[in-house]
Order: C-alpha cells, then structure tokens, then sequence
C-alpha cells in the first residue's frame, strides 16, 4: 500500500469518528490514541478515550462509528440517523478503495470488510452532444526566441 494511499484512509477514518463524536453532542472530548501499528502490513488501531465521563462517549462514538461502517458496507447510508455530514465523511471512505486498495475491515463488536467489489456501481451516462456556439481558427507557430506565438 502507498503511504499516501494509507495517510488517506487514517484521515477518512478520522473524519467519520470526529462527525460522529460531534453528533453525539455529549461536550465530552474523546481522545483517539494510536495503540497498535503493524509493520510491513496497513493494520493500524486505534482506542477511544472519554476519561471524563468514564468513556461513556468513547464507546458511543465507537459503536456509532462501527454502525455507520456497517450501513456503508450494506448501502443503507441514507437510512441511518447519521446527519449529511457524517454520511459523507463515511461515503468518502469509498476513495480509499478506488486508489488500489482491497479492503477495508474493521473490528469493532464484529469483524466489517468493506471490498472493492462492493462499492456501489454509477451508471455510466452517455455523452451529450453539444452544438458549437462560435468557431476560432488560426494557426500556432513556433519561433526560435519566444518559444511558441499566436499570429
């Protein structure tokens, strides 16, 4: 995987847990805290923390996180309580796919594997003929001290 490639995901990923934890609404901050990252291998995992309020928030905005996964990966997005944003933050995970990648999977309460093979399919739209409103013509010519000029 490219590190780019796999930057971009670690900040999709990011995106859709902060969406979630905004929703939540709770005023509670929830810290994401890198515990593991495997080497030779884009397996990265983060913990949830709200020592606030004894991580309460914490495992709200991961189980929302996690439902919202869920709904992506079985293309019910548009039937979750999620508001536009966060629904966005989570179709953008999406891209991360179509760069060259496999798979996404989450564990959360159960294992989730989003594929390639299950994004959604857009229908190619056919090219729509445009009729010229004006013409230009004239020719481009190269000159040897100003590179290239229009006559």
């Amino acid at each position: 995987m490219d590190a780019r490639d796999f930057a971009e995901l670690v900040s999709a990923v990011m995106s859709c847990l902060r969406c979630v934890e905004q929703e939540n609404g709770s005023g509670v901050a929830v810290r994401y805290r890198l515990v593991g990252l495997e080497l030779g291998s884009a397996v990265v995992a983060i913990r949830l923390e709200s020592e606030d309020d004894q991580h309460s928030t914490a495992r709200e905005v991961a189980t929302g996180f996690e439902q919202g996964f869920r709904a992506l990966k079985e293309s019910k997005m548009a039937e979750t309580a999620c508001g536009g944003r966060t629904q966005q933050s989570f179709v953008a995970l999406h891209k991360a796919l179509r760069r060259g990648n496999q798979a996404i999977e989450l564990t959360g309460r159960a294992q989730h594997r989003l594929d390639l093979e299950m994004l959604p399919r857009t229908p190619r739209t056919r090219k729509r003929e445009v009729d010229p409103l004006g013409s230009f013509s004239g020719r481009v010519k190269e000159t040897a001290s100003r590179g290239l000029s229009f006559p």
